[in-house]
């Protein structure tokens, strides 16, 4: 095999272990265990403060916000990863990512103190400083079609990580692109 294809494995194999671990982690069990007691899916068992032999209230969740909660542990274990060509700020979405981009805006509109944070990233070509910049600029790209969907500035965090946080190695052009990049979490 060649190294190139190796170095790719290892990257592929790296991020499948952790979203993996990623998601055994913030998986919320107590919580998956309280509804099977309660019966049902849709309810959530209140802990009470009262007696040690009262059992729990059932409250029904009204508000869906499991529903969206789960939403947002799905989507950060599988983040939203834009690509960009070499010097670019913005990118022509797929139809995939136009929905994704859909979904989050979604989901933030439902759940008001749910906060976007995009990380703009860039190769090492040309000086650092412009690296920074253009990692800025990439992140301000996706902040702009979330603010098109609605969700407000103020609830979107743009942080740029230029060069310095490689996804792949920068000595390839496959590397390169790969480097090229956004990330979007939501918290």
């Amino acid at each position: 095999m060649s190294r190139k294809l190796l170095y790719l494995l290892g990257i592929l194999l790296t991020i499948l272990i952790g979203t993996i671990l990623h998601w055994l982690l913030s998986c919320d069990c107590g919580q998956k265990s309280r509804a099977a007691l309660a019966g049902s899916p849709g309810q959530v068992v209140a802990e009470s403060g009262g007696d040690a032999g009262q059992s729990p209230a059932i409250m029904p969740d009204t508000t869906g916000q499991s529903a969206l909660i789960k939403f947002r542990e799905s989507f950060n274990a599988n983040p939203l990863v834009l690509y960009y060509a070499l010097g670019k700020s913005e990118s022509r979405l797929s139809a995939e990512e136009q929905q994704r981009i859909a979904d989050i805006a979604g989901f933030m509109k439902k759940l008001p103190e749910a906060e976007a944070i995009i990380t703009g990233h860039a190769d090492n070509t040309g000086g650092r400083e412009r690296n920074l910049t253009l990692a800025m600029e990439r992140a301000r790209f996706v902040r702009a079609l979330l603010t098109e969907r609605g969700v407000p500035e103020s609830r979107i965090e743009c942080i740029s990580r230029g060069p310095d946080e490689p996804a792949a190695d920068n000595g390839t052009p496959e590397g390169r692109a790969l480097n090229r990049r956004t990330v979007i979490l939501i918290k």
